[in-house]
């Protein structure tokens, strides 16, 4: 029974319903409403069962009178809400000496749909290790309907431990019978006790039990003995289930007792009797987190027995305490206090941090009496904890707020309405297929339409529903509100289309964001919106909405039929963990619209509390849903966490932030690995989980409890909260998160990780690092993007699981050229995906990995050598995943080429497997452009698959199906179009070749050394998912992941007993420019088992690297070199020793050099320190001396399981006799107690019982000063020749390794060296037009004959000094070429081969021929702006690699974000609204997204909106950071001007905007925009001061330049470009150079008579604006005059001529209109205007030198006059001079015209 409480509590339990209907007893009612609270509490989850002398028979009827006297246990009630089930049910216990009685009687109501009855048994103590054992009796009922169900009773809150049930027994020997009547089942059964205790029971034995009908799915809730709360069910519609329930980890199980109570409780002598708290009026209550009351009186506990109890004191009380998982303490504070008969308890208590059931139990016991009472309250931790939130409530009563914003009535709005419209029925599915499509995974299949009522597909653009695809049959079931719903769907071929439901699910999720742009504007809309939302959710079923293989599951069912509800499911999303954040918009409108009337304006027009429904019918309920789960600890916690915060601010119920920050804590401080990863290693699961509680925390920052406010759910109030600080794990977790990608920003593809995606804040440049607990090991060669990067896996696999053992990925060259794949959910390549032949590693025995108990936990580190000078190296073992293995090793090295930064360099892998018969060494390309494997083997074919020839195969067909090869390992089916390459002798070459559209990537030179015995090389291709790699989730789909492959090489060796060691050396190069000469695998002198020797020269440079880790106290030797240790690194520079370096060994020697050392250091770890645990610093405490030498290095941890991580050390400290090893970074993960036992501090929580040991290998490093180059007394002569045998002359020849010592050969292509070391050698030739080349090995003595060299591959040419960005339209671009052949300018998108190129450069380029070295300049003119590349061809044909540039429109003044111009990388978007510039804007929305925009002018405005979504971006000037702008703010603000370059030199630019990925604080989302340009355009080039009107020739002209140039006077005629003026000069005009703003002279000295301009050309070879005409007249002397035809004579404007006798010289010209003018030049010191004088003439202005003078009026009445002198200069200077007339269009009234005559000019001396 229990008392009925029904109030708005904190959401935890909103309604606690009582099972106290027999009692028929109402809860009293507090007068003082702050008086303590009372706790919803049981006293009926405990029971004392009797001891039989007489066995029943077990015949399912109970009609046997011994039965009367067992005990009774009632009182079900149905998982979390605590209802009574549909129907009542009452078992009976009894026991005998060796048996346990139970029988049950249960109405037909709850039987019917019964599926079993699971009893749950366990002795009080059976707790080991902390886990409690039990065993689970399943009753077998004939009412079980499919799915059949599976139980866990003690799951795991880890997501990934799904299975287990710690504890459980099944216990299957016990008798059963049932029967079934008009209105019960009965059921009867006998349980051995002796298989459970084999000792047997004893009076006074507790034991600990609950009873749980577990219903078939979808029909009534299950119900229990002992409240059960959280639990789920895992159906993906098939035939099985799985349920998940809360019982043994809450401690969810009542009291059984033997016989009677323990004598600790009740003495021998003494009687016990129930003190029945149903029946009276006793309370437990509230009074404080660790005070509580128990209230009673006197009366409540007479009645029965002889004791007096009207004058209890203390001293007749006993109080015990159980928590929940705890055992019986008693409480020793408490008081009693005796009110005339009315008592209180009052007693101090642990405070209960564990989530279950805890249990008071009090004993009375007057002294005049020989009975005791005894009652035990049972209550779950959250009705305690509502009792005190309804305790800080009664104290703190919440106070209606004034609004602060008042609305007035009005109708529903049509924007409203249509919104309402959009509510669907039911919430609808996500997962549904596409029947034009069916083979296509059914999900992101579609969108909605515009009109909102139909979902269009996003594969055909076909809308849906429609005819074709008719919805004739329906689901049909009912819902919550009683009603009967149906959804359609179309079927075909046994496939079910629920498109209706699917138009459902998206129109929900968008009508829930459509509430929030209406809070402000229209706050009664948005109230009836949720109004709305609350009536549509009464009716909404939970969902089944999963694809699992084939499983597709689309289901609905009643509400409540649950708890439990399924795990695959939800209402508001198609997952619960969604459910509330999903709604966050609604929540958050919701909280927004308290602060108007707007609901109680809502309330009057429905007649009741519209607020109050919305709370009652929506909010409480949905956050009750998702309460009804287990408290999971997995990837996607943070979301129902980020919801209850919402849910809490939204109805001030502080509570609800406190269970987020309850779960944080668990998570932070059980589910992280110790290095601060996620436990799962995923990158994208780490990152989403890492994420997720960031941005929980950041909900979080600064909240403050209401005042007064103590949780009692953690004991603590929060003001201004910070977690992060609190939790430093989230810190460490976001960083390693930033570091574990590539160079480029993109996640390193580790298990299940998105390989497109990135992180906002990628830290590239921490070199190399060891990740102890995840188990990743990265070399880095340099920094920045160009780095390269090696990185080893052999993390755990605790969760999203790839079979990937030493799995090596390589990025270099600004690619991922050993690529792991990474996810992919949806397809049908997901096996392969997750296969081990999918990876870089180690197949052994054509299987996939074994992932059992121990290989679950990672592979073992061995060493790891970050820095040692010239080279890196790690080394990592994992032989659980292949058990039949006794060796399974990998040890990459990174070797930095000599004499570079450290990004280039070779990769040098060994890989050691010993056991089974067969071992297959795989690599795999490039998976994220075009790449195939280029061999001089012959390679023949071999099949379709990497499978015996004829081998039928099966493909996959959904994402969990591997397919099917007659028994084979389905990983082959995978590599397709297999070649089998023919090997002979020790090695394979095979290159890696890259490109992208044609356009040459980065190449890998792979050399592989073969062993002796069975050797065989295949090349193929498998899926590379370029297409999920590329574009992310959106392409994870069969359609797309069959689109591309990858090139994948295989090197099998089969054997008895088989021991392989792969020796591979890889070069990543770009081009041609690879530099490795001789690779070679050094054959032993003597050597154990395993060790590696091998030698790479490259120009003056030898690497020797040594490896023998296995034998390290065993020599390995090579000529004069010789190891004794685990690694050994020697250079050479020209056969000189210059550095050796020893790891873990005494002795490296070559020669007269060595280096020497003590070797490793080890010992035993005697305690761990721990800044977690308070102490100073992170540190292993051992029991060796250890030098300072040690700081730096890594020490390797050896934990008893046998188990290792390794440890930077950061700091030495002696200690005694021990050393304190101070840890430079992490924790050490685990502490060793005081007993020697030790454990895990963080996940998986190992515990050990042994010691730990340490390994300190030791780095010792020697340098030597170079000395005389290496030389001999030996002389070798040969030949270098072409492809076609034909001798090349100009070729550098030198011995390899030994540069100083280098000859040319001759005409003949002969050479001849000298002072040559005896030995074997190598002679290498290079010239610079093809290359390099090698001759093969030959043994040199005297004089010898080296084998001919050949050169037989042509380089291309390389594009050097390149105008950077690009030109504006008519200007030239500038370049140089390596090779002579022709330069094209073409448009970007054509392809980058020769013929695609030429044919472009004739159609719409540019070509210009080219010489080797020499610059050329190619010109624009003629070309459409636009973007271009720029080639080069070399005589050979090969293409040089393509430059990018801009052609510029001229004065362009804008550029809109939609410019042709612009080039977008990474994912950018196309938005439309009015209030964008244009219309359109872009959003960069994902990290790392940039938008080159280039242009020409002096400054450049970047204009873009700022938005409360909008996230930081970064701004570059022509490749310069600038600085990083914050786009957010509020409210949105368009078309603003967000960056100004400032001034810039006039030219070409480039502005660059980069995602940053971050935003600030109030920010929604990190995506920035970009909406246009405005350009800044340079000032026009103009001359001025420059000499007017005429000039005598020979005499200067002046000029002044706004810019600096060149000036030309030249021939006005002269056409206005750079050409033109330039060729004018020559012969008919003058230059000089001149300054900015400098005036310079022109000389006209030799120049014809004329007219000139003079014109600007700048260093861009911008032309100016032409000067006004100048005239350059010549000297002349006496009286003469120029007729109106006279070359010299310069018309403006339309000037027409006329003839006549009457005009001087037979001809006039008349100016016939505005402003048209003649300007007369002449030599002289006066001059006469002759013209007409005419009745229809008007006026003329009349200029001389430029200065006016006068209007003359042209006009004379009747008669005409010719010849006329019209007007007179007077006397001028002797000299050049200009006479201007200007056609005024003025004329005298009686005019009839206003034309202006010219006829002649005479001119006096």
């Amino acid at each position: 029974m229990m008392k009925l409480i029904k109030k708005w509590t904190s959401g935890c339990m909103s309604i606690i319903i009582a099972a106290s209907v027999a009692a028929g007893v109402p809860l009293p009612v507090k007068a003082d409403p702050v008086d303590p609270q009372p706790i919803a509490h049981r006293s009926d989850k405990w029971a004392v069962i009797p001891e039989w002398s007489a066995d029943p028979v077990i015949d399912g009827q109970l009609d046997e009178s011994i039965w009367s006297s067992a005990a009774t246990v009632n009182q079900f009630s149905t998982f979390y809400y605590n209802q009574p089930p549909t129907g009542s049910a009452e078992y009976k216990l009894a026991y005998n000496d060796d048996t346990l009685y139970i029988g049950g009687e249960i109405s037909r109501t709850e039987a019917d749909t019964l599926q079993n009855i699971v009893v749950l048994l366990s002795p009080a103590d059976a707790i080991t290790d902390g886990i409690r054992n039990f065993q689970a009796i399943t009753i077998p009922l004939s009412t079980a309907q499919q799915p059949t169900l599976t139980t866990v009773w003690n799951p795991s809150p880890d997501v990934n431990n799904l299975s287990a049930d710690d504890g459980k027994v099944a216990l299957t020997a016990y008798d059963f019978q049932k029967a079934v009547t008009t209105n019960s089942l009965i059921i009867e059964m006998a349980i051995p006790l002796t298989s459970i205790v084999p000792t047997g029971v004893h009076a006074g034995d507790e034991w600990r039990m609950n009873i749980i009908h577990v219903q078939n799915l979808y029909t009534q809730p299950f119900s229990s003995w002992v409240p059960i709360r959280n639990s789920d069910q895992w159906h993906e519609a098939g035939t099985t289930a799985r349920v998940r329930a809360s019982v043994i980890d809450q401690d969810r199980l009542g009291s059984i007792y033997f016989s009677r109570l323990p004598y600790s409780l009740v003495p021998s002598g003494n009687s016990t009797v129930l003190w029945d708290t149903y029946a009276t009026h006793t309370l437990l209550e509230y009074d404080g987190l660790t005070t509580k009351k128990i209230t009673f009186s006197a009366s409540d506990l007479s009645g029965v027995g002889t004791g007096n109890y009207s004058s209890l004191t203390s001293a007749d009380v006993q109080l015990y305490w159980k928590a929940a998982k705890g055992q019986w303490q008693p409480l020793s504070t408490f008081t009693l206090t005796n009110s005339s008969g009315d008592y209180e308890l009052s007693f101090t208590h642990p405070f209960p941090t564990v989530q279950g059931m805890y249990n008071v139990q009090a004993i009375i016991k007057p002294a005049s009496a020989s009975e005791r009472r005894v009652a035990v309250f049972t209550f779950d931790r959250e009705a305690y904890i509502d009792a005190g939130n309804a305790y800080f409530e009664a104290q703190h009563p919440a106070s209606p707020g004034t609004p602060t914003k008042i609305v007035s009535w009005s109708a529903a709005s049509t924007t409203v309405n249509n919104i309402i419209a959009m509510i669907p029925p039911q919430p609808g599915f996500i997962f549904v297929g596409l029947p034009e499509m069916p083979d296509l995974y059914p999900g992101n299949l579609y969108t909605l339409a515009p009109d909102n009522q139909s979902i269009i597909a996003t594969r055909t653009s076909t809308v849906y529903p429609n005819s074709t695809y008719p919805e004739s049959n329906a689901l049909t079931l009912k819902n919550g509100k009683d009603e009967t719903i149906s959804i359609p769907y179309y079927e075909a071929v046994g496939t079910k289309y629920f498109i209706t439901a699917h138009k459902w699910y998206l129109q929900k999720k968008k009508a829930v964001t459509q509430i929030t742009s209406l809070v402000n504007s229209d706050p009664l809309g948005a109230a009836r919106i949720l109004y709305a939302f609350a009536q549509a959710y009464e009716g909404y079923n939970p969902t089944v909405d999963r694809v699992a293989g084939s499983n597709h599951a689309n289901l609905s069912f009643d509400k409540r039929s649950g708890p439990p509800y399924a795990y695959w499911g939800g209402i508001w999303d198609r997952w619960w963990y969604n459910d509330l954040p999903t709604i966050k918009p609604l929540l958050q409108a919701y909280t927004n619209l308290k602060q108007s009337n707007a609901f109680s304006v809502l309330s009057t027009e429905l007649g009741f509390d519209a607020e109050q429904y919305v709370v009652d019918r929506m909010i409480i309920p949905s956050t009750e849903f998702v309460l009804t789960y287990p408290d999971y600890l997995g990837n996607m916690s943070f979301q129902p966490w980020s919801g209850l915060i919402e849910v809490g601010k939204a109805l001030n119920k502080p509570d609800y932030v406190h269970r987020a920050v309850e779960q944080i804590d668990r998570m932070a401080s059980t589910m992280f690995l110790s290095d601060g990863y996620w436990q799962e290693v995923t990158q994208s699961y780490h990152l989403q989980t890492v994420n997720g509680m960031k941005a929980v925390t950041d909900a979080l920052k600064g909240y403050s409890d209401p005042v007064g406010y103590v949780s009692p759910r953690t004991g603590k109030r929060f003001d201004n909260l910070d977690m992060e600080e609190e939790y430093p794990i989230i810190g460490k977790a976001i960083e390693y998160g930033n570091k574990l990608v590539y160079p480029d920003g993109k996640l390193l593809p580790i298990m299940d990780t998105w390989a497109n995606a990135s992180v906002s804040a990628p830290i590239i440049n921490d070199g190399s690092f060891l990740m102890p607990a995840a188990r990743i090991a990265r070399l880095v060669g340099g920094e920045g993007k160009s780095q390269t990067q090696l990185n080893l896996a052999f993390q755990p696999k605790y969760g999203h699981v790839h079979n990937d053992p030493l799995n090596l990925t390589l990025y270099a060259q600004g690619q991922e050229l050993l690529p792991d794949l990474g996810y992919t959910h949806n397809s049908i390549y997901r096996y392969f995906a997750l296969s081990t032949m999918s990876h870089n590693t180690v197949v052994v025995n054509s299987s996939n990995m074994n992932v059992n108990s121990t290989a679950k936990h990672g592979g073992n580190i061995e060493t790891f050598v970050p820095d040692s000078g010239s080279f890196q190296t790690t080394r990592a073992s994992y032989e659980s995943a292949y058990p039949v293995t006794d060796e399974y090793s990998r040890e990459p090295w990174f070797i930095p080429f000599a004499g570079g930064t450290g990004e280039q360099g070779y990769v040098l892998d060994l890989f050691r497997v010993s056991g089974g018969s067969r071992h297959e060494y795989t690599l795999q390309g490039d998976a994220n452009r075009d790449a195939y494997f280029e061999t001089d083997l012959t390679l023949d074919d071999y099949g379709p698959h990497l499978l015996p020839p004829g081998t039928t195969v099966v493909q996959p067909t959904t994402n969990s199906s591997p397919g099917s090869a007659e028994g084979h390992y389905p990983g082959y089916i995978y590599v397709r179009d297999v070649k089998e390459a023919e090997l002979a002798g020790d090695r394979y070459d095979v290159t890696l070749v890259t490109e992208t559209d044609g356009t040459p990537g980065a190449k890998m030179n792979i050399t592989g050394f073969l062993e002796s015995g069975s050797n065989e090389l295949y090349l193929g291709r498998s899926p590379s998912l370029r297409s999920i790699r590329l574009n992310g989730s959106s392409m994870d789909n069969n359609d797309e992941v069959v689109k591309y492959t990858m090139p994948k090489l295989v090197l099998r060796r089969d054997g008895t007993d088989l021991k392989s060691t792969f020796v591979t050396v890889m070069e990543p190069y770009r081009g041609d420019d690879s530099r490795l000469e001789v690779i070679e695998k050094l054959v032993p002198t003597s050597a154990p088992e395993g060790a590696v020797a091998v030698k790479v020269v490259y120009g003056d440079t030898t690497d020797i690297m040594l490896s023998n880790p296995n034998h390290p106290t065993t020599p390995l030797v090579v000529g004069d070199i010789t190891l004794t240790g685990e690694l050994g690194f020697i250079r050479l520079i020209d056969g000189q020793v210059r550095e050796m370096t020893l790891q873990g060994g005494t002795l490296l020697q070559k020669g007269a050099q060595q280096v020497t050392s003590a070797g490793a250091k080890t010992g035993t770890i005697v305690e761990t320190k721990r800044l977690a645990d308070g102490d100073s610093y992170n540190a292993l405490v051992v029991d060796t001396s250890v030098g300072s030498e040690a700081v730096g290095q890594y020490v390797i941890v050896t934990h008893p399981d046998q188990s290792t991580m390794g440890l930077e050390i950061g700091q030495v400290i002696p200690s005694g006799s021990n050393t304190i090893l101070v840890l430079a970074e992490h924790d050490p993960g685990f502490t060793i107690t005081s007993t020697g036992d030790s454990h895990q501090t963080y996940y998986p929580a190992k515990e050990w019982t042994g010691n730990h040991t340490f390994s300190i290998k030791g780095n010792s490093k020697s340098t030597f000063t170079a000395g005389t180059p290496v030389s001999g007394s030996n002389t070798v002569t040969g030949y270098v020749r072409d492809a076609d045998n034909n001798p090349l002359s100009g070729v550098t020849v030198h011995v390899a390794g030994l540069t100083h010592n280098s000859v040319v050969t001759d005409t003949y292509g002969q050479y001849t060296l000298t002072n040559v070391p005896a030995g074997a050698q190598y002679v290498t030739a290079n010239r610079a037009d093809y290359v390099w080349s090698i001759s093969g090995k030959f043994t040199v003595a005297g004089t010898t004959t080296a084998p001919t060299v050949y050169l037989t591959k042509p380089l291309p040419p390389k594009l050097e000094n390149v105008t950077k960005y690009g030109a504006l339209l008519g200007d030239s671009i500038a370049a140089t070429s390596t090779g002579a052949g022709a330069a094209h300018l073409v448009p970007v998108g054509t392809a980058g081969n020769k013929v695609a190129i030429e044919a472009a450069s004739l159609l719409n380029g540019k070509r210009v021929t080219t010489s080797s070295g020499v610059p050329f300049t190619i010109s624009t003119s003629g070309l459409t702006a636009g973007r271009y590349m720029l080639y080069a061809i070399g005589a050979s044909g090969l293409v040089s690699e393509g430059q990018p540039l801009a052609v510029l429109p001229v004065n362009m003044k804008a550029m809109d974000n939609s410019s042709p111009l612009i080039t977008y990388v990474g994912k950018w978007d196309s938005f439309s609204n009015s209030l964008y510039s244009n219309g359109t804007m872009m959003l960069g929305r994902e990290k790392n997204a940039i938008a080159h925009i280039p242009f020409y002018g002096t400054a450049a405005q970047v204009i873009a909106d700022r938005h409360t979504a909008r996230g930081l971006m970064k701004v570059y000037v022509d490749d310069e950071y600038v600085t990083t702008i914050d786009l957010y703010t509020s409210p949105i603000q368009y078309q603003q001007a967000v960056f100004s370059t400032g001034t810039l030199a006039e030219g070409v630019h480039r502005i660059s905007l980069e995602v940053v990925g971050e935003r600030s604080t109030g920010s929604t989302g990190i995506n920035v925009s970009f909406d246009g340009l405005s350009i800044t355009l340079p000032l026009p080039f103009e001359l001025y001061d420059v000499t007017t009107g005429a000039v005598t020739v020979g005499q200067p002209i002046a000029a002044t330049s706004g810019k600096a140039g060149t000036l030309y006077l030249v021939p006005e005629a002269t056409t206005p470009n750079a050409t033109s003026i330039m060729a004018a000069v020559y012969g008919t005009g003058a230059s000089v150079s001149a300054l900015a703003d400098q005036c310079v002279t022109l000389s006209t000295y030799g120049l014809s008579s004329g007219w000139y301009k003079v014109y600007g050309i700048d260093t861009f070879g911008r032309v100016s604006v032409g000067s006004a005409p100048i005239a350059v007249v010549p000297v002349q002397s006496g009286t003469y005059t120029i007729d109106d035809t006279n070359a010299m004579v310069h018309y403006t404007g339309d000037w027409r001529n006329f003839t006549s006798t009457s005009y001087y010289g037979g001809t006039m010209k008349l100016g016939f209109e505005s402003q048209a003018y003649v300007e007369i030049p002449f030599y002289g010191g006066a001059a006469s205007l002759i013209t007409d004088r005419h009745t229809a003439r008007g006026k003329g202005d009349i200029y001389v030198d430029g200065v006016y003078v006068t209007t003359v009026d042209f006009y004379k009445s009747s008669p005409i006059l010719y010849q006329q002198v019209t007007f007179h200069t007077g006397a001028l200077p002797e000299g050049a001079h200009v006479i201007r007339v200007v056609a005024n269009w003025t004329h005298h009234a009686s005019s009839t015209g206003y034309t202006v005559p010219f006829d002649a000019l005479k001119v006096n001396p």
